[in-house]
C-alpha cells in the first residue's frame, strides 16, 4: 500500500518498545511532513548513539564514552560497592536515584527471566561472576537488593535469582511492598521507593 521506503520505516518503527503497526504508521507520516531539520538532526543523534554511547561491562548501564570505560556508579569511589541493586530496566535507576536513599551500585537485568529456559541469561551469568570476584576482594558483607518489579514477572524473576544465590552465604533482599503489586518501579514516587529501601528484608 504504502512506498517500499516508508513501508521499510514502519516496519523498522513497529519493532520499538510499545509501537504497533498504526503508531509506526503516524511516526513514519509525521516524520515525512517535517519540513525543518529535524530529520537531519534525528538522524545525526542515532549516529551519535551508537557512537558515543557504550554499556558498562560491569553492571549493563549506559554511558558516555568520553567519561571512561565504565558507568558513573561502577567507577564511583564513593558508592557502595558491596551493596548491588537488580533491576529490570535502566529507567528504573534514574528513580532511584532520585529518591536519594541508595549509596551502592546496580546490575541491569534487561528483561523478565524465563524460568522455563534451560540456558541462564547472560546478565545473571554476570551477577554471579561480579560475586565472586567481590567476594575474593573483600571481608565485609556483600549485600543484593533484588528490587525487581512487584508484578507476577517480576517476583518469578527475584526467586530465580535468588535460587542462584542462596549457596554463596551473602545477604539477600528484596524491597519493602510498599510497593503496589503490579506497579513498575519507573513509574513511583521518590517517597514510596525510600520507603521500600529503608525496609526491605
Amino acid at each position: 500500500m504504502y512506498s517500499n521506503p516508508l513501508q521499510k520505516l514502519i516496519d523498522k518503527l513497529s519493532k520499538l518498545p510499545s509501537v504497533g503497526p498504526r503508531q509506526a504508521s503516524r511516526i513514519a507520516f509525521y516524520l515525512l511532513k517535517r519540513q525543518d531539520r529535524f530529520l537531519e538532526e534525528l538522524i545525526e543523534d542515532l549516529k551519535n548513539l551508537k557512537q558515543q554511547i557504550g554499556i558498562c561491562q560491569e553492571c549493563f548501564l549506559s554511558y558516555e564514552k568520553s567519561s571512561g570505560k565504565k558507568c558513573e556508579f561502577c567507577q564511583n569511589p564513593k558508592r557502595n560497592k558491596n551493596t548491588i541493586c537488580v533491576v529490570q530496566k535502566e529507567m528504573e535507576v534514574q528513580n532511584i536515584e532520585n529518591a536519594k536513599i541508595y549509596e551502592g551500585v546496580y546490575h541491569i537485568l534487561g528483561e523478565n527471566i524465563d524460568i522455563l529456559q534451560k540456558d541462564m541469561p547472560y546478565s545473571v551469568k554476570k551477577l554471579l561472576d561480579r560475586i565472586d570476584n567481590l567476594k575474593k576482594q573483600t571481608n565485609k558483607e556483600i549485600e543484593v537488593i533484588l528490587a525487581t518489579n512487584p508484578t507476577t514477572e517480576g517476583t518469578a524473576t527475584a526467586l530465580y535469582i535468588k535460587k542462584f544465590l542462596e549457596p554463596k552465604n551473602i545477604k539477600i533482599t528484596t524491597l519493602a511492598r510498599g510497593l503496589s503489586f503490579g506497579s513498575e518501579l519507573e513509574y513511583q514516587d521518590q517517597q514510596t521507593i525510600s520507603s521500600a529501601f529503608l525496609n526491605r528484608k
